[in-house]
């Protein structure tokens, strides 16, 4: 490196202002001396204080705010502000771009107006050769050893890479790679989700609650009472998993088909379900007739009532199969698309 530097000191002899050109130089007092870049010694700009016994000051940043450590990093044409290269042959190619800061050797060193990347490691973010922005890379990818690839995709934006990666770029998709983070906003009522074959990340809906289930007969409820009616729900996605027990203190007047109401979240138009009825008590099914399940309609928040037998085809349970003192427990996971 050979730029000027310049030291402050104050008291004693051959104080002032000094100037030092080229890799060498000293003040010719008691103070500091200044070592700038020597090339045996330091692989880039450095500088030394030694044996300073009074206030130096030492500028490390241009007006704008950047601030260039390393032979080579930065360029004379930098009109961005607040980037920082701390190693060699970084941030050559920046002209616009702002808050960026590349630590590691050729470390973001093609980019030329993309802002707020961090890329750490040797050849991190080298890929990047113009607007790439909000990316974070750690891991040094040891280009231009035969068979590894600088870390980072031309084009990427709020994209995190970690880990070396070593083959064609694709590898780095088998390391940790999350795409698309500042595009996605995960409440508390989400899961985090990564698609293993883009890496990208998104989420999914998630609730889990509790719900009241009911019984209806031919879609009437005519004078039907309860002695129990309690459920729980948990959805992920578009899987709902829902548990209930309701039992009758009194099962009306109403007739027809005998169905379980107030599903805590519609079903979908092409609802796949199963679902089992655990427990029922004092229920009689119908002749030739063992068991007793539950089936999705479609588009609602109901769920049919079926009834099994060996040979059998399946046939719905209506108000005749049950009694005013009938229990039933069961589970059905749905779909709601």
């Amino acid at each position: 490196m050979s730029q000027a530097g310049q030291a402050r000191s104050s008291g004693g002899t051959g104080g002032g202002i000094t100037t030092i050109n080229g890799d060498t130089g000293s003040i010719t007092g008691p103070v500091v001396t200044i070592k700038t870049g020597v090339a045996g010694i330091e692989a880039g700009s450095t500088v030394k204080f030694v044996n300073s016994g009074t206030t130096s000051y030492l500028r490390l940043n241009d007006a704008l705010g950047n601030t260039m450590l390393g032979g080579g990093s930065g360029n004379a044409t930098i009109s961005g502000t607040r980037n920082a290269a701390a190693s060699a042959a970084g941030l050559t190619s920046l002209t616009s771009g702002n808050s960026n800061f590349a630590f590691g050797y050729g470390a973001l060193n093609l980019v030329t107006t993309g802002s707020y990347n961090i890329c750490i490691g040797e050849s991190a973010g080298q890929p990047y050769t113009s607007s790439e922005s909000s990316n974070i890379i750690i891991g040094s990818s040891g280009f231009p050893a035969p068979g590894d690839t600088p870390l980072g995709t031309a084009g990427d934006n709020n994209t995190l890479r970690i880990g070396r990666a070593t083959g064609s770029g694709a590898a780095q998709l088998n390391r940790a790679f999350i795409q698309g983070i500042a595009g996605v906003t995960v409440a508390n009522t989400a899961l985090v989700t990564i698609d293993t074959s883009t890496g990208q990340m998104g989420s999914t809906s998630y609730a889990q609650g509790t719900w009241t289930p009911g019984i209806s007969f031919g879609g009437g409820i005519t004078g039907i009472t309860y002695t129990t009616q309690s459920g729980t729900y948990t959805r992920i996605g578009n899987t709902v998993v829902v548990g209930f027990q309701v039992q009758l203190s009194n099962k009306g007047s109403s007739t027809g088909v005998a169905r379980i109401t107030g599903l805590p979240i519609t079903s979908g138009a092409n609802a796949l379900n199963f679902g089992s009825i655990l427990i029922a008590g004092s229920f009689t099914n119908t002749v030739l007739y063992t068991s007793l399940g539950v089936q999705v309609d479609t588009s609602t928040t109901t769920l049919q009532t079926v009834q099994y037998g060996s040979g059998q085809s399946v046939i719905n349970a209506s108000d005749t199969n049950f009694g005013n003192t009938t229990y039933l427990t069961g589970t059905v996971t749905y779909t709601t698309g």
